[in-house]
């Protein structure tokens, strides 16, 4: 509820909370994620993510957002390695199938600069 009120960093607090009181609980580091996220604060994000896809490899929602994330600091390669990853974890019947194709289509999409000095080796 904090998160969509726009109360980021009330939400921040909370899940940093839980986290004190559930070490690596999935949800809570995606919660933290998204937050990062919100306030474009690309690293930590990047990090909560693959925090989280440490414990859960196959967590598609983490994997997509990862992706996305990897696509808006520029990184196209990455980007594309971890939306092709979530695409073989998942049938074609899967609910989030159709939002990992359009990650993909966005990534293929977007238009990029010059490689960032932050991103894995492309």
């Amino acid at each position: 509820a904090l998160e969509a009120s726009g109360q980021l960093a009330a939400a921040e607090r909370f899940y940093q909370t839980a986290l004190l009181r559930w070490p690596g609980d999935p949800l809570t580091l995606f919660g933290l994620a998204s937050i990062a996220v919100a306030q474009e604060h690309w690293p930590v994000a990047e990090l909560r993510y693959r925090d989280l896809l440490v414990m859960e490899p196959e967590h598609v929602a983490a994997r997509n957002n990862l992706a996305y994330l990897l696509m808006k600091r520029g990184c196209r390669r990455a980007a594309l390695a971890e939306i092709d990853t979530a695409l073989t974890t998942v049938g074609e019947d899967h609910p989030f199938k159709a939002t990992l194709e359009e990650t993909r289509r966005e990534i293929l999409e977007e238009e990029f600069g010059p490689v960032s000095s932050g991103c894995p080796a492309q």
